[in-house]
């Protein structure tokens, strides 16, 4: 348990402190967000699980891309639906959103990971952590404040990095094929 605190703790600084970094860049988009505070908060992580640079390096430019596309997916899908503003309906519309992201993201670390159960675990803990995290800044915050994005970056963070913490002992992670 101890261990997936510190992963937990350790995801959620890295992902809060990628998306400060790109925060505080007033000439980059906060479109961009989700993708610095992916790369960054992998990249602690992978750092974390000892796992090599290589696979380190090849993990943050993965979960950079995969978050910044999942983003981009899940506002498409967003932004294409027609569902009202009561809080049911937008729910439903931060779990698409958060899909789209834990979807790319927990497939795409997976791989790296070359574990089948790792992906599972990945896409579930992108979703949820996500999710909430939407949902509960969706309905106190304007989402296109600063602050709400970085909480949310946290409260993702923290999820993804129990999922790494559950996952630091699994002794097949990177060793088991991808085809069986």
């Amino acid at each position: 348990m101890k261990r997936i605190s510190k992963f937990a703790l350790l995801g959620a600084m890295g992902f809060s402190i990628g998306a400060v970094i790109v925060a505080m860049i007033p000439q980059i988009n906060r479109f961009f967000i989700p993708g610095a505070a992916g790369a960054v908060g992998i990249t602690t992580l992978g750092l974390a699980l000892h796992i090599g640079w290589r696979r380190t390096l090849l993990l943050a430019l993965l979960g950079g891309i995969a978050f910044y596309f999942g983003n981009a997916l899940g506002t498409m899908l967003v932004m294409s639906t027609t569902l009202g503003s009561n809080f049911a309906e937008m729910i439903l519309r931060y779990s698409i959103w958060s899909g789209s992201i834990a979807v790319i993201a927990g497939t795409a670390l997976g791989l790296v990971l070359i574990n089948w159960r790792s992906i599972l675990r990945l896409i579930l803990a992108v979703f949820i952590g996500y999710s909430i995290g939407m949902i509960i800044l969706g309905y106190w915050f304007n989402i296109v404040d600063l602050v709400p994005f970085i909480v949310l970056q946290i409260i993702g963070g923290a999820s993804v990095g129990a999922v790494f913490g559950f996952m630091k002992n699994d002794k097949n992670l990177g060793k088991q094929n991808i085809s069986q």
